[in-house]
């Protein structure tokens, strides 16, 4: 913490602002409370709009002593507003809520939705450093109970299955919402009535842009703007589209395995198991090594040809639930899992926290596998 380091003027003036609307906001309120999220939302904001023109106006380069102990300091709040998030994003099922819709209702307020649970967000929680080996245990746990886990494949999909509206359910607004304006919708060419009654938008209002113009130029006021602008948003849902894999069913779609992100799943594990060890925790490390093995079993080389739909050795994109695997070498996999993963194990062979020692599981694609086993050694530090 002593000591000083050297940042441009504006690098400095940026961390100084960030510093300041942390410290001042409390972490669990500015995660929770719509006002006091919009508020740091608003400061942080402006932090970086001010270093964006500090940085324009003058690039500094001579260099800013700053004092190392206010940078810990920064990051040390930070942390904390990061842990405050990480702890309200816990569901009830023991998985992590971890990509979230944001929307300002007013000029003061800040309001966050959640979109449903997705295999990403439990490797985030699980590498975020903020859950001990026990509460990643929990995690992986639940991962097995969740709808993401496809059995056939003894592995997770991106995020549970979803049911799509059918084609001909699609566009329809509901029934009730808009009968005060179906004329005058109709006659301004806004909805198209059908046959049977139900209301459609048209196909020429392709966004709320377009929704807005035409609404003013057929007379309607502000307050009914608003209340066709909901209809409109109501029907299509656009706020929370999340782009063809929540659209899809093949190319990444609904159903489908992301290899890297299992991939990614196997190391965040593996490295709990590592951490379990250094805490001394030889209980829940024997455990989390089963999880890790029954995670790796999961992965393609641990498969036959007719399981996998591929060549089990070769990386691929995704499995769909209709097909095997696709794409080969399209694919994440090598860079966020397979190199990690073998730097892991040379890390840990190294620090000598474990040796290998071979085991028979006939409930295993091979009779026999490596499981992580203390060490003599490291077991009486």
């Amino acid at each position: 913490r002593g000591g000083s380091v050297g940042l441009s003027a504006a690098v400095a003036g940026w961390l100084g602002d960030l510093s300041a609307a942390l410290t001042e906001a409390a972490p669990a309120e500015a995660a929770t409370d719509d006002a006091a999220r919009r508020a740091l939302f608003d400061r942080l904001g402006l932090a970086g709009e001010a270093y964006r023109h500090r940085a324009w106006e003058s690039f500094d380069t001579a260099g800013h002593d700053l004092a190392a102990g206010d940078v810990v300091a920064f990051l040390d709040t930070a942390l904390a507003h990061l842990a405050a998030a990480i702890d309200t994003a816990k569901r009830k099922d023991g998985l992590y809520d971890a990509y979230n819709l944001v929307s300002f209702p007013s000029d003061t307020t800040a309001r966050v939705s959640r979109l449903g649970p997705m295999l990403e967000g439990q490797v985030a929680a699980l590498s975020s450093g903020e859950l001990d080996p026990a509460g990643a245990l929990a995690i992986v746990n639940a991962l097995f109970e969740s709808g993401m886990y496809r059995a056939d494949q003894a592995t997770f999909m991106l995020y549970p299955v979803r049911d799509l509206p059918r084609f001909l359910d699609k566009n329809t607004v509901r029934d009730g919402q808009l009968d005060a304006f179906t004329e005058r919708l109709a006659d301004a060419g806004i909805v198209v009535v059908d046959g049977d009654g139900g209301m459609h938008f048209s196909p020429s209002m392709t966004n709320a842009g377009d929704l807005g113009e035409a609404l003013a130029e057929a007379g309607f006021d502000p307050t009914e703007q608003a209340i066709v602008q909901d209809a409109y948003e109501a029907t299509f849902n656009h706020h929370s589209f999340t782009g063809r894999s929540g659209s899809m069913y093949g190319y990444e779609g609904i159903g489908s395995i992301f290899w890297h992100m299992v991939g990614k799943l196997v190391v965040a594990v593996q490295e709990t198991c590592i951490t379990a060890r250094e805490v001394e925790d030889p209980v829940t490390c024997s455990r989390l090594s089963e999880a890790y093995l029954r995670l790796r079993d999961g992965l393609g080389f641990r498969k036959d040809p007719s399981t996998y739909g591929a060549i089990p050795t070769d990386c691929y994109s995704h499995s769909p639930s209709h097909s095997g695997a696709q794409q080969p070498w399209m694919t994440g996999s090598v860079r966020r899992a397979s190199l990690p993963a073998s730097a892991n194990w040379a890390s840990a062979w190294r620090r000598e926290p474990f040796r290998w020692r071979p085991h028979s599981s006939p409930s295993r694609t091979s009779s026999t596998t490596t499981a992580w086993q203390p060490s003599p050694t490291a077991a009486s530090r």
